[in-house]
């Protein structure tokens, strides 16, 4: 594979571009579930972060692969910044690998390291749309980027091993101090002398030449001194002094050393030359590292410690340099899924949903056709927890767990034992799992080390109006929430998570046809605006559950009372 893959929507109606999945295997499927699995009528573009802070990043990455070998002209995996084996010791996936491959884990995370090594770092769509995970600078070049060799950077938080390898630093501390006798054994008018024969000429380029190569230097090692400096154990070589390590790009570096870091140690040595594989190395962490930002020019990027923030002067000047019209990249979590920045030059997607906590954010992927008009779509996996599923099936079994309780509890003091407890949970639910160890999550103690049973039901986030709902109600929600959701599914005709105006009126178009009623449109707006609690234009699956909340309720009204109204059961 290139290092720049180069694709064209004239083999396609469309592409599919994806971002960030960070092992988030219900995201992924649930994109595959919608837009379609890859093939030749389906390829898709992956921007990176395949692996890393989610639980199943095994599988994600196992996914793409196999994609990948069968499709391999319609399946495209960018390399991203967690593509690396430093981060993933950090992040997780290492962890992962271990715990699930315990006999071969170290083999397997050794194949992995190789293969992302191996991975694309950008894709070119028809020549005009350009898509990296992180960003640009202003020293990206493409025609650059595509001839180096970007399997030999197992890591962008590290400096080139060939910075290391090819000097021996014995040999050059002794150069240097040679070198320093030298000069201060030569007599002053010598030295003087042989400084006035150099024509301005010369001597302006030895000084561009230092600043370049010291300018070089400084980049390189502070791009990857955050991460680093976390990993490595310094120890100072016999023969040598330390020199302090700067922890972000933009502290100052020694301006004739070169700072290398180490897993295992911190040395100072001469500044390679030609610096052919720190230029390499340097175009690679920009690409994975950068980030966007508002203000002209490009600096270093201190919160992330590699990379850099580049302007909207720096998107538009690349993309005139080589014939774009659009940057799309990754790497940010964003809200929607998806933002807009530089005038709408640059496009940040990100695919995993629920990032940070349930409902901090939806994903998102764009599809891209021969007008290279990218159109975005969302996406929102529901709570894969298996914890919160055990607490929805608690709640849909309310008034029998409730009737069991009450058996134990003659006093009805609201508490019973902890093996009553797990003894009514097990022959209502029938599941046999380790309640006793399970109780810290599903109830909490009594004062007197009893179980409050009433607990188990507290703090449902069905997306269900609780204080508003009657317990048979809410319990027949809960049964029937799979069935209700299929019926949202199928409304919800774009996969967008929402039902529009649109969808919903085209829905009770076929009803009404099926059912021989006559209902005009401005009826069925009336009713999706009705739904549409919160009005912002389209319905959600907690308004469209709602929705039945309400119908229930005024059924109810309409039946003669019988004893307690519904109404007093609400809790």
């Amino acid at each position: 594979m290139p290092n720049i893959t180069h694709l064209s929507t004239s083999y396609t109606n469309e592409i599919t571009i994806c971002g960030d999945l960070h092992g988030r295997l219900d995201d992924l499927l649930l994109i595959f579930y919608k837009n379609g699995l890859p093939s030749a009528e389906k390829p898709y573009v992956f921007n990176g972060d395949f692996v890393d802070r989610g639980k199943k990043s095994i599988e994600v990455v196992i996914l793409l692969f196999a994609y990948l070998l069968l499709y391999p002209d319609y399946m495209h995996l960018n390399r991203g910044n967690h593509e690396d084996h430093i981060m993933n010791l950090r992040y997780g996936f290492t962890k992962e690998v271990m715990q699930k491959y315990k006999a071969h884990g170290r083999e397997i995370l050794q194949l992995f390291q190789d293969v992302f090594s191996l991975l694309p770092v950008a894709t070119v769509i028809d020549g005009k749309i350009l898509i990296v995970h992180g960003g640009i600078s202003d020293q990206t070049d493409l025609d650059f980027l595509s001839s180096i060799e970007r399997h030999k950077v197992k890591s962008a938080l590290r400096f080139p091993r060939r910075s290391v390898e090819q000097l021996d630093i014995g040999q050059s501390c002794r150069q240097m101090k040679r070198l320093r006798s030298t000069a201060c054994s030569r007599p002053s008018s010598s030295r003087s002398h042989s400084k006035n024969q150099r024509t301005p000429n010369q001597r302006n380029r030895r000084c561009g030449h230092s600043r370049q190569d010291s300018a070089a230097s400084t980049s390189s090692s502070s791009s990857s001194s955050s991460s680093s400096s976390s990993l490595c154990s310094p120890r100072t070589p016999s023969g040598l002094s330390p020199r302090p390590f700067p922890f972000s790009p933009s502290m100052p570096c020694a301006i004739n050393d070169l700072q290398v870091p180490f897993l295992d140690s911190l040395s100072s040595v001469p500044p390679p030359s030609p610096p052919q594989r720190d230029r390499e190395w340097k175009q690679i962490v920009d690409i994975l590292w950068s980030d966007p930002k508002t203000q002209k020019g490009c600096s270093p990027n201190t919160f992330r410690g590699g990379g850099c923030y580049f302007g909207p002067d720096v998107t538009q000047r690349l993309l005139l340099q080589h014939g774009l019209q659009l940057l799309i990249r990754s790497h940010e979590c964003k809200q929607d899924g998806y933002e807009l920045c530089h005038g709408g030059q640059v496009i940040t997607i990100f695919s995993a949903s629920n990032y940070y906590e349930e409902g901090s954010n939806r994903g998102a992927y764009i599809k891209v056709g021969r007008d290279l008009v990218p159109r975005f779509y969302q996406v929102r996996a529901a709570e894969g927890s298996a914890l919160k599923a055990l607490k929805e099936k608690l709640f849909s079994h309310r008034s029998e767990l409730l009737s069991g309780f009450q058996q134990y509890d003659l006093n009805n003091t609201g508490s019973v034992s902890v093996s009553e407890w797990a003894q009514v949970l097990e022959s209502v639910l029938r599941l046999d799992l380790p309640w006793r160890t399970l109780r810290p999550h599903l109830a909490r103690l009594a004062p007197d080390g009893s179980v409050d049973y009433q607990s188990c039901f507290e703090h449902m986030e069905s997306g269900i109006f609780l204080p508003q709902v009657t317990s048979n109600l809410a319990e027949t929600l809960f049964r029937y929430r799979t069935d209700i959701e299929i019926i949202f599914n199928i409304i919800d005709k774009d996969h967008s998570g929402l039902i529009s105006v649109e969808e919903f009126r085209h829905t009770w178009r076929l009803f009404s046809a099926h059912l021989g009623v006559d209902i005009d449109d401005r009826a069925i707006d009336d009713l999706a605006r009705s739904i549409d609690f919160n009005k912002d234009g389209s319905i959600d699956f907690t308004e469209f559950l709602e929705a039945f909340r309400v119908v229930h309720k005024l059924d109810n009204k309409d039946q003669p009372l019988n004893g307690k109204m519904d109404g007093e059961k609400y809790f």
